[in-house]
């Protein structure tokens, strides 16, 4: 996926900037970029388990945003 709604709500609404977080990505975010090279400047959806869960909470707060949507 390239993009989702919260990147098509940023842009609507005007957001300054939309942070690529794969520089910020840690554990099963990392492996799912990796995988999947194609996918845009968006946090990827998975199924969230409890370590991917712990992960996209790792990933969120490395990331240098004010809102993340």
């Amino acid at each position: 996926m390239k993009y989702g709604a919260g990147w098509v709500a940023a842009r609507r609404f005007g957001a300054a900037e939309i942070i690529d977080p794969k520089p910020y990505a840690v554990g099963t975010i990392a492996e799912t970029f990796n995988k999947y090279p194609e996918t845009g400047p968006i946090l990827p959806a998975m199924g969230y388990s409890d370590q991917q869960v712990a992960d996209l909470e790792e990933t969120i707060r490395r990331t240098p945003a004010d809102v993340v949507l």
